[in-house]
């Protein structure tokens, strides 16, 4: 499945000096990229990198931003130069593993004017309804003498005594699992360590890591942990033995939706509502996002994805006749997903409204007091969703419209025009989305082939079904080519015939098999 991992800090970028900042969530611009890093905890490719800033860069000058794995740069990066504000790369993916380092790096050339960034990429599981957790706590250590708390997802995430201050809301059922710790040194000497642990309405959890002296990663992936919507979320952050080393800590985790689609997006903040002003605040908070009466400096970016169930725990109250009302801000406009909380309770959602996010749209948290209720800090969590589309596998049996054979519709005595015995088949390639795709997964694919002058009867594909149910059609289409035949070519222009559509449902989910499409004979 998809998720779209949503960044931005109000921090200017720098005109001269290389500097990083965190993938999820976001925080201020720092030229030690080891200071934004986050722990990847399981298999996937990043992708659909796009940044937007809040003027251009100048007339030749410009920023570029690049997908930091492990410390090095990745082939996912873009360029914003002269009078542009918008950059993307939809080409390249990068895989990554579980325990892979990330971070977002930006590079200026020629002194470009300093602007504000927001960006957004998608990422990619390998297993079914999987998603990550991104966090980091570059701007606290750790304690070494008591235990303190910390949010499970976010850019720069509070560190606290008081672990009602960093609690988030998840907003959907599902597992957390695959807990990976990386500290920036090791805790001292034997048997001094740090251990971490996952909290559920400020109760243990069975997923928890622990890091001795002479290490500074740890994982575990044996435990998982089953989540509701509306539970709170914490991390506690125990020393052991007293070490001597006060380390920062950047982590992640897996989440794993029980509706396939659904990533979430935790976060909250410590600080104060106002009682009286509307305020703003980012989708994904980083310390120390606080509420503004300026909307434009609390913006995030997004890409094509659907928000839904905003879960909103307050610190108390709003009191009787009062209520602070939370919505979901998509492109500086109000969306459908609204949730209250109001009168004597402390927590809202917003049930069962949606609403969707294009490429480049701003994203942000919006909240209105109404009848002055009693001041409270607030935490959040919502869902991003991609709905997914299950796996058809088409694999080359023939060169044809779309890989396969082409029988013709002449007199009673049908000859094929054009072939490729299914036994050379060494690979398959997966359509993975409705055509066309809005998000850059696979939806249709082509093979060049050469006519006899004959008409098209029916074409066959080689094809199984390998993940999910999917419902809904295909449909073989015949195009006219341009660009050099067998290595370039591409289609051109509208569909010169298309076939009938085959319901998706009757494709078995076993071995490959021969699919027929039939056209009507008149091409």
């Amino acid at each position: 499945m998809e998720q779209v991992i949503f960044g931005g800090f109000t921090d200017l970028l720098h005109d001269t000096t290389t500097e990083y900042s965190s993938l999820a969530g976001g925080a201020a611009w720092v030229a030690t990229g080891s200071f934004s890093r986050q722990v990847v905890s399981t298999g996937g490719v990043i992708k659909n990198l796009r940044v937007k800033l809040v003027d251009s860069p100048g007339a030749g000058k410009h920023y570029d931003f690049t997908l930091m794995l492990n410390g090095n740069p990745t082939a996912l990066t873009l360029e914003i130069a002269d009078a542009a504000t918008t950059g993307s790369n939809t080409a390249n993916e990068i895989a990554v593993t579980a325990g892979d380092i990330v971070y977002l790096e930006c590079n200026p050339d020629s002194t470009p004017t300093a602007r504000y960034a927001t960006w957004t990429s998608v990422f990619v599981g390998t297993t079914a309804k999987e998603s990550l957790i991104l966090g980091g706590s570059r701007a606290n250590t750790l304690d070494k003498t008591n235990i303190r708390y910390i949010q499970l997802m976010g850019g720069n995430i509070w560190v606290r005594l008081d672990e009602n201050e960093v609690r988030q809301v998840c907003p959907t059922a599902g597992k957390i699992k695959n807990l990976y710790v990386l500290l920036s040194a090791d805790p001292g000497t034997d048997p001094d360590a740090y251990r971490f642990t996952l909290r559920i309405d400020g109760v243990n959890q069975t997923l928890t890591v622990t890091i001795t002296a002479d290490n500074t990663t740890g994982n575990d992936t044996a435990n998982e942990v089953v989540v509701a919507a509306g539970d709170v979320l914490t991390i506690m952050v125990e020393p052991l033995n007293t070490p001597s080393a006060t380390p920062y800590a950047y982590w992640g985790m897996t989440f794993v939706a029980d509706n396939d689609g659904e990533s979430v997006v935790l976060s909250g903040t410590p600080l104060d509502l106002h009682a009286t002003q509307t305020r703003y605040n980012y989708l994904q908070n980083s310390y120390p996002g606080g509420w503004s009466a300026t909307e434009t400096i609390r913006y995030q970016l997004g890409q094509v994805c659907t928000l839904k169930k905003l879960y909103v725990l307050l610190s108390g109250a709003p009191g009787a006749g009062n209520k602070y009302t939370f919505t979901a801000r998509i492109a500086g406009a109000s969306s459908n997903v609204v949730a209250e909380v109001a009168d004597t309770a402390t927590t809202g959602n917003s049930g069962a409204l949606t609403d969707t996010v294009a490429n480049d749209e701003y994203v942000n948290l919006m909240v209105v007091p109404t009848s002055t209720p009693t001041v409270r800090d607030a935490y959040w969590g919502l869902v991003s969703f991609i709905a997914v589309i299950a796996d058809v596998v088409v694999t080359p049996t023939t060169l044809a419209l779309s890989i396969t054979t082409f029988i013709p519709v002449v007199d009673t005595t049908p000859t094929i025009i054009d072939s490729y015995v299914e036994a050379n088949r060494d690979n398959h390639i997966s359509i993975k989305a409705l055509h066309p795709s809005a998000v850059g997964l696979v939806s249709a694919l082509g093979q060049s082939f050469t006519g006899d002058g004959n008409k098209i009867g029916y074409v066959q594909f080689y094809i199984k079904k390998t993940v999910g149910s999917p419902v809904g059609e295909l449909t073989a289409r015949l195009y006219a080519i341009s660009g050099t035949f067998g290595t370039s070519n591409v289609p051109a222009g509208a569909a010169l015939a298309s076939s009938s559509p085959m319901a998706i449902e009757d494709i078995g989910a076993g071995d490959f098999e021969l699919v027929t499409f039939t056209f009507d004979g008149s091409f």
